[in-house]
């Protein structure tokens, strides 16, 4: 990601935003993936059954 931004920054936050959100959705959803068999990561995704606790401990490794 930071390889393909890298020329695309020029310091503004929102410019940045609208960059990485559109890399994000090609990323996701326009790229296979080797490591995926070839598929988007859009393609495999499974949506988990557990809710968010923001209260929740974080686990430190």
């Amino acid at each position: 990601m930071a390889r393909e931004l890298q020329h695309e920054i020029v310091g503004n936050i929102t410019l940045f935003q609208m960059l990485f959100d559109k890399w994000r959705i090609d990323f996701n959803r326009n790229r296979p993936h080797e490591a995926l068999n070839m598929k988007t990561p859009e393609q495999v995704y499974i949506k988990s059954d557990r809710k968010f606790d923001p209260n929740a401990d974080l686990l430190l490794a």
